[in-house]
């Protein structure tokens, strides 16, 4: 803290008055009587936040002190009437119970005991031993220091006792360590084990699929053993070729029988002309032609129904050809079984 100026409002014998400062040793000088304490005086009043009695100039009832440092910064202490308030620059700070602000403190940092009145005793020089020891520890705190070393010794006897555990752990450890002297075997075994259980995977991987194989042959076996006889089929199939010539034959007989129809009707339309022994023969030859009609017609409607059963026949033995080859592409795939790595034909 330097101080660049005081200046005095009403203080004392003091209207106004302004004291400037200089970086070194200042020294205030004059007769007796015209306010040379008082200077002292206003600066312990403004740093202490000394009693305000009988400060106050003659008539007045305000009194000001302003001091103005060199970094800036005003600190002023005015009392009016019972306001007795602090200023820091423009921040107003109420002065209670004697006690000097802590933003004020903090600018000026004086106190009571930086100040030697002009009758007061030596600071120090009067004390006994024990005294003025007691104000020096006050002064730089000693118990502060001694409270220091005392943390360090007991932060030291700790960390010494976690030195010693420690070593005891590292000890253990080193012992643990000696029993391990085989983990690169172990570890050599356990990778070895590893591999094994790699390649038993894969080959539970293919008798899984060999397997699911079996059962899709199972499957197609129980279907192909619900079809009909393959011989059965074949002999049907060769009675349905003959039934279809017979009934292309049919087809042809049947329009020669149209045709027939049709010179009936013409027929039919000259009876008056015969006489009736000629028409009785007419008519059972008629009904004769009739019959044999209706059984070509019957044997039609056979051929028809066999060529429906044929049609269906053929799609099932497509179906049984397509499964078959399915089948026999995929016992292809597995030349040797994975497992005895022997041919699947033996």
């Amino acid at each position: 803290m330097t101080l660049s100026s005081l200046e005095l409002v009403n203080f004392k014998l003091h209207k106004h008055i302004v004291v400037k400062f200089t970086d070194n040793l200042n020294v205030i000088s004059g007769s007796s009587a015209v306010g040379k304490s008082i200077v002292y005086k206003a600066l312990y009043w403004l740093c202490t936040c000394s009693s305000s009695t009988n400060i106050h100039s003659h008539g007045t009832k305000s009194t000001k002190v302003v001091a103005t440092f060199a970094d800036g910064n005003i600190v002023t202490r005015e009392v009016m009437g019972n306001n007795n308030a602090y200023y820091l620059n423009d921040v107003r700070f109420s002065a209670c119970n004697g006690k000097v602000p802590d933003p004020i403190l903090n600018v000026i940092r004086l106190n009571d005991i930086n100040f030697q009145g002009q009758f007061d005793k030596m600071f120090l020089l009067d004390l006994t031993a024990g005294n003025r020891a007691k104000v020096l520890n006050e002064i730089i705190d000693m118990s502060e220091i001694d409270n220091c070393v005392a943390e360090i010794n007991r932060q030291t006897k700790s960390q010494y006792s976690k030195i010693d555990v420690l070593k005891a752990n590292k000890l253990a450890l080193s012992s643990d360590l000696s029993k391990l002297s085989n983990v690169d075997y172990i570890v050599t075994l356990y990778n070895e084990v590893e591999q094994m259980q790699l390649t038993i995977d894969n080959k539970q991987r293919l008798v899984d699929s060999i397997n699911e194989t079996n059962t899709n042959i199972t499957s197609i076996e129980t279907k192909i053993s619900k079809l009909p006889d393959i011989e059965l089929a074949s002999s049907l199939i060769v009675e349905i070729e003959q039934l279809y010539k017979n009934y292309i034959f049919m087809n042809t007989k049947l329009e020669e029988l149209t045709q027939l129809l049709t010179s009936i009707d013409k027929i039919k339309k000259q009876l008056p002309k015969f006489s009736f022994k000629d028409a009785s023969k007419l008519v059972g030859s008629i009904e004769t032609m009739f019959t044999e009609l209706s059984k070509k017609q019957e044997l039609v409607d056979k051929v028809k129904y066999n060529e429906q059963q044929y049609t269906k026949l053929v799609d099932m033995i497509d179906k049984v050809g397509i499964s078959i080859n399915s089948l026999n592409a995929k016992l292809a795939e597995f030349h040797n079984c994975p497992l005895c790595d022997k041919p699947l034909t033996d």
